[in-house]
C-alpha cells in the first residue's frame, strides 16, 4: 500500500486494485477511482501522490501478466491524474516496458515537483525499473536514469 497526504490532511491510498481516499477528518473513507472493469489484464493502483496545490491526485496503473514460468512480469504503466473537483480521469503516458513484477510492488512511486509542472515516477522499462517523467497535462516521457542492470525504486519530489 502507498500512502500520500494532501495539503488539506485527506490522506489518498491504494488498496490493490482502486484508489481511495480518507478525508482530512479521518470520518470517512470513499473509493475514487476504479480500474475499467471491462479491462481483462491485471491492473493495480498503485503510488498516488498529491498535485501542490492538493486539487490532483496522479497515480500509477500497473498491467501485468502471468509468464509461462509462473512469475509475474509488469508490461504497462499508465500514467493518471484524477481532478478531485469533478472526478475526471485523465491519462498522461503510458509506458510500455517489461520487468519481473516486485513482490510487494516497492518498485513503484510517484510524486510532483514543486512547481507542479512535472510528475517524476518509476516504470517497467528495459527489463528494470527507471525514473521518468512526463508533464503534469501530459506528454513526452523523458527516462531519467538508465543503469544497466539496476533498478530504481523510489522518487521523491519536495
Amino acid at each position: 500500500m502507498h500512502l500520500a497526504a494532501a495539503p488539506s490532511g485527506a490522506i489518498a491510498f491504494n488498496d490493490y486494485d482502486v484508489l481511495m481516499l480518507l478525508d482530512s477528518d479521518a470520518s470517512e473513507i470513499t473509493t475514487i477511482y476504479e480500474p475499467d472493469a471491462t479491462d481483462p489484464a491485471d491492473t493495480r493502483v498503485k503510488a498516488p501522490a498529491w498535485s501542490p496545490d492538493g486539487r490532483s491526485v496522479a497515480f500509477l496503473e500497473i498491467v501485468s501478466s502471468e509468464r509461462a514460468d509462473g512469475f509475474w512480469e509488469d508490461s504497462e504503466t499508465r500514467v493518471k491524474r484524477l481532478e478531485l473537483s469533478d472526478g475526471a480521469v485523465a491519462t498522461l503516458a503510458v509506458v510500455l516496458g517489461t520487468a519481473t513484477k516486485s513482490a510487494y510492488d516497492e518498485a513503484y512511486s510517484a510524486c510532483w515537483t514543486r512547481d507542479g509542472q512535472t510528475i517524476v515516477f518509476t516504470a517497467a522499462a528495459g527489463g528494470s525499473y527507471r525514473v521518468l517523467a512526463v508533464p503534469a497535462t501530459g506528454g513526452e516521457v523523458v527516462q531519467i536514469t538508465s543503469a544497466p542492470g539496476v533498478s530504481d525504486a523510489g522518487v521523491s519530489c519536495f
